[in-house]
């Protein structure tokens, strides 16, 4: 009867965890101590292009870019000898069509007992968070030099204090100022005539 409950509860707790790996929106892999994969799930199968049956024993490596695989195995050795988890990094991925993706990720080790058997990771897709983050970045310059340009005076004062958090190079020189750094964290109502403040 024990037997069969700890049988019956190791079996639930297999089911539970085989769910997390399969549902997981990351990418879930394991592999041997040469870097050969074991184990994925369905999303590491879409960040990679192969399906399972091609990956199953597929060298890492032949999904890093060439100038990267060394570095990236250099990192494997360390945590073999550190044993210290590798951690969120990003690097290149190759796609089997050839794409490269950014992604992130990050590795421990598998043991038994006290012995190291592999390794077990988590990696996720971050090429259009990149690419949105560089295009956000790009389209920030170019507005701020507009606003840095104009020849209008404006700026953006904290609704709470009346301070100026935010002005251009023509509002600091209406205001009597030689930049706008010299006028950050003044009070607006300063400048106002006390009869005018209300």
């Amino acid at each position: 009867t024990e037997r069969k409950r700890a049988e019956e509860a190791l079996r639930e707790s297999e089911e539970r965890y085989r769910g997390l790996f399969e549902n997981s929106i990351e990418a879930v892999f394991t592999s041997d101590l040469y870097g050969h994969l074991t184990s994925g799930n369905k999303a590491l199968e879409e960040l990679t292009g192969y399906d399972l049956k091609e990956l199953l024993g597929m060298d890492c490596r032949e999904l890093l870019p060439p100038e990267s695989a060394e570095s990236v195995f250099k990192e494997y050795s360390k945590l073999v000898r550190t044993g210290e988890p590798i951690p969120s990094t990003a690097y290149e991925t190759v796609r089997k069509d050839g794409e490269r993706r950014l992604t992130e990720g990050s590795v421990n080790l598998i043991r038994k007992g006290d012995k190291i058997v592999g390794f077990q990771g988590t990696v996720r897709d971050i090429t259009d968070k990149k690419r949105a983050e560089e295009a956000l970045r790009r389209s920030e310059e170019k507005y701020r030099a507009l606003f840095d340009s104009a020849v209008v005076g404006t700026f953006v004062i904290d609704a709470e204090t009346l301070k100026v958090v935010l002005g251009n190079q023509a509002a600091a020189k209406a205001f009597g100022f030689n930049s706008i750094e010299e006028a950050r964290e003044v009070n607006l109502l300063d400048f106002i005539l006390a009869n005018d403040r209300e």
